[in-house]
């Protein structure tokens, strides 16, 4: 990395809120180093797992994460975090700031812009990464690679992505556009759809997004009346715990996806699959066969989720945490 890169990506920042670099970046191969995931550590380890580096994160998952409806599986068994305990998440007045100078990571990563300047200047190497869409999750991976020195492995996963983008186009050709179904993925205890990359993962897939011509910001609430309005054929929620009582709701009993039995809970491994996780190429996969299930009968979802994690990831999982993953409904945790 150049001298001149932190400037050229603060300046990339500003015009396209993509990715922000903060402090100053080693020049030498990665080695043996330290890095601290703050704030929303799932989405972060994702990209930094794909590029088989776990064992450089040391800090441990928020409460928040450890509580939640995800598996951890894969954050469980990669990283540091079980043994050294160092619970260094959150934001600014949530940072453990003696901590980070005992530890002195090599780099921290972080998703909020404010909590990246303030740390830089605090005397930390502090890298900002923000996205949107594909596009910006290229981006994200090769700065990475840059800097932990895994262009092998971006190159790898890269490839992968490529290999599901063509594999759904072909298969999506006999799929006539009258025929594509109208999809909504959301909260159902807030009634909300929290990132734009589902609309994007949405139709990448073959579906119609309910959601994308109301989004203006990441996060868009809506009402019953919308839902019944947007009358969608599928339905994703975040929360296996809501897939019953969905059901059971008298309000939407009208909807396709209620009246034929179409709501589907998200997998999770590494991060929820619909959210903005380095898995999205499973997630576009997996919600292709979701949408159409006879043209992509011959895509095997446990292979592939096998693959992708033993080739890309580096981790060997189980036959049973597979399922877990696939099939978060039934894990259910309360």
């Amino acid at each position: 990395m150049r001298f001149y890169l932190k400037k050229l990506l603060l300046f990339t920042l500003i015009l396209t809120y993509s990715i922000s670099l903060f402090g100053e970046v080693a020049q030498e191969p990665m080695k043996k180093k330290e890095i601290v995931l703050l704030g929303a550590v799932p989405v972060l380890s994702s990209f930094i797992f794909v590029l088989k580096r776990a064992d450089l994160i040391h800090n441990d998952l928020s409460m928040r994460f450890q509580n939640g409806n995800m598996s951890n599986i894969i954050y469980e068994n990669m990283t540091h975090a079980k043994e050294e305990k160092l619970p260094m998440y959150g934001f600014d007045n949530d940072i453990n700031i003696e901590l980070l100078l005992k530890n002195n990571p090599n780099y921290i990563f972080t998703m909020d812009k404010s909590t990246a300047y303030n740390l830089s200047n605090k005397g930390f190497n502090t890298i900002a990464l923000a996205w949107r869409n594909e596009e910006d999750i290229e981006k994200n991976i090769f700065l990475l690679a840059d800097l932990l020195d895994a262009k092998e492995e971006a190159n790898n996963y890269i490839n992968y992505t490529n290999y599901v983008t063509n594999t759904i186009q072909n298969k999506l050709k006999t799929i006539h556009l009258e025929n594509r179904v109208k999809v909504l993925c959301f909260d159902y205890k807030s009634m909300s759809s929290l990132h734009h990359i589902i609309d994007s993962w949405i139709e990448k897939s073959g579906g119609i997004s309910v959601t994308k011509p109301e989004r203006v910001l990441e996060k868009i609430s809506f009402s019953q009346e919308q839902i019944l309005v947007w009358n969608p054929d599928i339905i994703i929620l975040s929360n296996p715990n809501d897939v019953e009582t969905l059901y059971k709701d008298k309000r939407f009993a009208s909807i396709p996806a209620i009246k034929n039995k179409k709501v589907f809970v998200s997998p999770r491994g590494i991060h929820l699959w619909i959210y903005r996780t380095a898995e999205l190429p499973l997630m576009e996969l997996w919600a292709a066969k979701t949408f159409y299930p006879k043209a992509f009968e011959d895509i095997d979802m446990k292979k592939q989720s096998l693959y992708f994690y033993n080739n890309l990831v580096g981790y060997n999982p189980t036959s049973e945490e597979l399922d877990e993953i696939l099939n978060p409904s039934q894990y259910k945790k309360e």
